[in-house]
């Protein structure tokens, strides 16, 4: 059985998770430098925005009374940091968890880091191949592949946020040709 082509999910198609990554990092680290951590790290330019009335604009006169000045922009900073930090690591997890192969003889789609469901579909027995893409999708060059099989009428397996799908289509197109001899391209 050779791989014919093997692909993960495009890092663009959660295009929104990673500019709220940025955000929350650029944010947190301008706390971050800007409250009492700027003079540990060496940063003491920012010294005179933070004061006891910015702090009340955000948390209003209540809480602000609750934390003492400047360890609120701290640990505000640090959970900004952290924040960004954890959602780009699942973010990446969340990528490589998917695995979608194509063989000679089987369209395979792998999910899972701990625990793993593998579904196949013979080569053979693909009726349907349908790509869908939404605007964001065609700009990025970005779709979903669902393939549809003998054994039902439903979707079988799909391939969700990858780069060029018509080309991967053209691929089990060209496989299923080579393999199952004459059928008609969906």
């Amino acid at each position: 059985m050779t791989t014919k082509w093997e692909g993960h999910p495009s890092v663009l198609y959660h295009v929104h998770t990673w500019f709220f990554c940025i955000i929350f990092f650029i944010s947190g680290l301008f706390i971050s430098l800007a409250s009492d951590l700027g003079p540990l790290l060496g940063y003491n330019h920012f010294g005179p925005f933070i004061d006891g009335n910015l702090q009340q604009f955000f948390l209003g006169q209540t809480l602000a009374s609750l934390v003492e000045n400047g360890n609120f922009w701290s640990v505000l900073g640090i959970f900004l940091l952290l924040l960004s930090l954890i959602m780009m690591f699942s973010e990446l997890v969340r990528r490589k968890s998917h695995v979608f192969t194509l063989t000679n003889s089987k369209v395979i789609t792998k999910h899972g880091i701990f625990s793993r469901k593998t579904n196949e579909v013979a080569i053979c027995d693909i009726r349907m191949i349908s790509v869908r893409q939404g605007m964001i999708e065609r700009l990025f060059s970005l779709g979903t592949i669902q393939i549809g099989s003998a054994a039902t009428a439903l979707i079988e397996l799909e391939f969700t946020g990858i780069r060029h799908p018509e080309m991967v289509k053209g691929k089990i197109n060209q496989t299923r040709a080579d393999v199952c001899g004459n059928f008609k391209h969906t």
